[in-house]
């Protein structure tokens, strides 16, 4: 288990420090993700400059966040946010200027301890299949690809704290994956790529017959134009 905050060493023989973020940080983060490259690249994350404040107005108010500090200069930031009860989301950006160097590798492996002394059961998280070096570091780190997952246009990935892999599940919490992939609050009624059902899905009653793409409206009723059973 690393404590923080952990002053560690990149591929490069470089140092790096990890640790929670606070308020003072909230400036920081903005100027990280103003000149964060390339914008809307991973599930269409991080948002463009107009939309940023509120976005990180949301993710912040809720989970765990934790910042990549080089040079005194925050670089990279690490979220676990809250699924249910025993389970959480990660997501992570960092700055192109500290990519590939294992630096992402090792705050996995961080936030994965920090899931796991909470009590989380799982920790899941969503890769885009082209990111072929996200979805290595992420198994390196001890995440496991989540079967049923391999040909969508996302995969999702796990990791648990007795190493076994849970099977697919029909209706699967996604409050946070809503937030960190689709971003509805800022474009009502935008197609979600990959939604199931929410356990109170008041127009599948939990029969878990998801988000059709083509239609975009729940499997269960024909009538939906805007995926409105998504809970926020």
């Amino acid at each position: 288990m690393v404590t923080l905050p952990a002053a560690l060493i990149d591929r490069e023989g470089r140092p790096f420090i990890v640790r929670r973020l606070t308020a003072d940080d909230r400036l920081a983060l903005e100027a990280m993700y103003l000149a964060f490259e390339p914008k809307r690249g991973a599930q269409g994350l991080p948002p463009v400059e107009k939309n940023l404040v509120a976005w990180l107005d949301r993710v912040l108010a809720r989970g765990e966040h934790f910042g990549v500090f080089v040079d005194n200069e925050l670089l990279g930031h690490v979220m676990l946010l809250p699924i249910d009860e025993r389970r959480v989301e990660l997501a992570n950006f960092l700055h192109q200027s500290i990519r590939n160097r294992g630096i992402g590798t090792a705050i996995n492996r961080i936030a994965l301890d920090v899931a796991r002394s909470r009590g989380m059961e799982r920790v899941w998280l969503c890769v885009e299949p082209f990111n072929r070096a996200a979805v290595r570091s992420y198994e390196k780190a001890g995440f496991t690809r989540l079967p049923g997952s391999l040909w969508e246009t996302e995969i999702e990935m796990e990791a648990t704290r007795d190493g076994q892999t849970a099977p697919p599940r029909a209706c699967r919490s996604r409050l946070a994956a809503v937030i960190i992939w689709r971003d509805l609050h800022l474009h009502p009624g935008r197609l979600l790529l990959r939604a199931d059902c929410q356990p109170g899905c008041r127009e599948c009653n939990g029969q878990g017959r998801g988000w059709n793409r083509k239609t975009h409206s729940c499997e269960y009723s024909s009538s939906m134009t805007t995926p409105t059973h998504v809970i926020f």
